[in-house]
């Protein structure tokens, strides 16, 4: 006659694999979406900071009519907003307008209708790397950032 006890016994070491073997196909599937919204979520972080780093450019331009012409340093401006980002990329240039979004001329020339209003751009890019490889998403992509501001 069977042991009661002992049937009982291998029934719980059973359930107790099963267990085991349940956890650790589900962790692996969670891990693996934890880790993509960490990567989603550094992807918006560092989308931030280039488009911080080209308002603060902006803005360094903005503070006097001087600052337009120095674009050495409107970048480093802009690059000191985004310490982190070592391999940001940026660019900014001065254009004037006749008119409200008009065409862009040079400074030097005069407006034959309206008063000539001068900008300054500054474009931001910084390369993205995912931390690993996930299905249906780029591995890596370049975040790019603009920002005008009206000088004159």
């Amino acid at each position: 006659m069977p042991n009661p006890n002992r049937s009982q016994a291998m029934r719980t070491g059973r359930r107790r694999g099963n267990a085991i073997l349940e956890f650790a196909l589900v962790s692996t599937l969670l891990m693996t979406i934890l880790f993509g919204v960490m990567d989603y979520g550094r992807i918006f972080g560092f989308a931030e900071q280039t488009a911080n780093a080209a308002n603060a450019g902006a803005a360094f331009a903005a503070l006097s009519v001087a600052n337009t012409a120095n674009l050495a340093a409107i970048t480093n401006a802009a690059r000191a907003d985004a310490p982190d980002a070592t391999a940001m990329t940026v660019s900014s240039t001065s254009f004037c307008t006749c008119t409200f979004g008009g065409e862009a001329i040079s400074c030097s020339t005069s407006c034959a209708t309206g008063s000539k209003r001068t900008y300054v751009r500054v474009n931001t890019a910084l390369p993205f790397q995912t931390l690993a490889q996930y299905p249906l998403l780029p591995g890596s992509t370049t975040l790019r950032a603009s920002a005008t501001v009206r000088i004159q």
